[in-house]
């Protein structure tokens, strides 16, 4: 399923988003055709925020699935159902917009003394509650609900089904006999990235070239990677601050001076390959680009990989079109290096989507396999590496998005092998 256009109008939200999240009903209703499933079934951390913009809360962090769960019928128009610990569920009904949030009792002790009964509540007798929850109250509230919405009986689509399975045993899923994975529909929906997740990855992108940028104002003989890091970090945060300060933000990254194809302990020396390979994730959403610079003048046998490395990474670019399969953009770049004489540059990926994941690559990968084509919905980064000992870390990287009417570069800083 490519649809032509999954961009939403300004300020779109009712009936096509959950809430304040990012997953696209309209298409998921699409995805639930193909798989002959009536709803969708979420229950980690990270697919619930994604789809509703709401957090669970911390039962959901103990690695272990039942602590909440989030129904998403196939039909747009009609309202999903979500379960989450007790003392969580007030706020998460009101941040979601979600009516239908159902209570499980989770280990937190608590009480209400703003209703008639005033402080004669605290003297109540209470229920025990679960050292952390109780996954059976999970699945029965699942059941419960998914018999309330109609859908007994029905084929349902589960977020990481085999994690379930091995948890709960299959024959205690509810409608196990129907249950289908959902892993391939989520990451086709994820990579329809929203207005507002598209303006995450972009301010996080500005942050990380904000922390380059003051970083290499920072760079002298004899430093240390780790200083430069820090260099780069505090700019990065102080731009994120300024740009969205509610939202948490986490600059990260990989810098590293000289011949070593891996970051390690030596200290910057004239001819040093500089490499610094940063981001910004803004409220879990990383940014990824990269650069290499040379501390003086370049060894000259660097500089011409390098140079090669951005020849091949301008004709991957130029490739970089709606509709094209990513595998193209693999052959484009490496086709060119072995055009320019190296043969022996091999890369399993030259770049991959962004979002926001425990990892900062995720789906879909520019690999010689892949299968998805670009849409404009899509933030990717493209990279050309080449990581050789006894030379240096040689990178070209940039993320991508769709803006006036081609996919441009979020970083404007140069990409040659500028000297510092």
């Amino acid at each position: 399923m490519q649809p032509a256009n999954t961009e939403p109008a300004p300020g779109e939200r009712p009936g096509r988003y959950i809430g304040g999240g990012h997953l696209d009903r309209r298409m998921l209703s699409d995805l639930l055709d193909e798989m002959g499933c009536a709803a969708l079934v979420l229950w980690s951390e990270r697919a619930i925020r994604h789809a509703c913009g709401a957090d669970p809360g911390n039962a959901v962090r103990f690695e272990r699935p039942g602590a909440a769960f989030l129904i998403v019928p196939r039909d747009p128009d009609s309202a999903p159902a979500a379960i989450v610990g007790d003392y969580y569920a007030a706020d998460f009904a009101a941040r979601s917009g979600i009516p239908d949030t159902r209570a499980i009792p989770i280990w937190v002790g608590t009480a209400d003394v703003s209703g008639h009964a005033g402080l004669v509540a605290l003297m109540e007798p209470a229920a025990d509650r679960p050292e952390t929850f109780d996954a059976a109250d999970g699945l029965a509230a699942l059941a419960k609900a998914i018999h309330d919405l109609g859908l007994s009986g029905a084929p349902l689509a589960y977020e990481r089904l085999g994690e379930l399975a091995v948890a709960f045993t299959p024959a205690r899923i509810p409608v196990a006999e129907t249950a289908r994975p959902a892993c391939d529909a989520l990451r086709r929906l994820r990579v329809h990235k929203s207005l507002q997740e598209r303006g995450l990855l972009r301010d996080a992108a500005q942050c990380a070239q904000a922390g380059v940028e003051a970083a290499l104002d920072q760079v002298r003989q004899g430093m240390h990677r780790r200083d430069l890091l820090a260099a780069y970090a505090q700019a990065a945060l102080a731009k994120a601050r300024r740009t969205r300060p509610a939202v948490r933000a986490e600059p990260y990254g990989v810098i590293g001076f000289g011949p070593s194809a891996r970051a390690d302990d030596r200290r910057l020396a004239k001819g040093d390959i500089i490499r610094i390979d940063v981001g910004m994730k803004l409220d879990g959403y990383a940014s990824d680009s990269a650069r290499s610079f040379a501390f003086g003048r370049a060894p000259a046998e660097a500089a011409d990989v390098h140079a090669a490395l951005l020849s091949a990474f301008e004709a991957t670019v130029e490739a970089m079109d709606p509709g094209v399969p990513l595998s193209k953009l693999h052959s484009t770049g490496v086709g060119a290096m072995h055009r320019a004489g190296y043969h022996g540059y091999r890369r399993g990926h030259l770049g991959h989507g962004l979002g926001a994941s425990s990892f900062t690559e995720e789906w879909p990968f520019i690999s010689a396999k892949a299968t998805h084509r670009l849409a404009p919905s899509n933030v990717m980064a493209v990279e050309l590496p080449w990581y050789v000992t006894g030379m240096g870390a040689l990178i070209v990287e940039d993320q991508f998005e769709w803006r006036d009417g081609r996919f441009r570069p979020v970083w404007t800083l140069p990409r040659r092998l500028v000297e510092v």
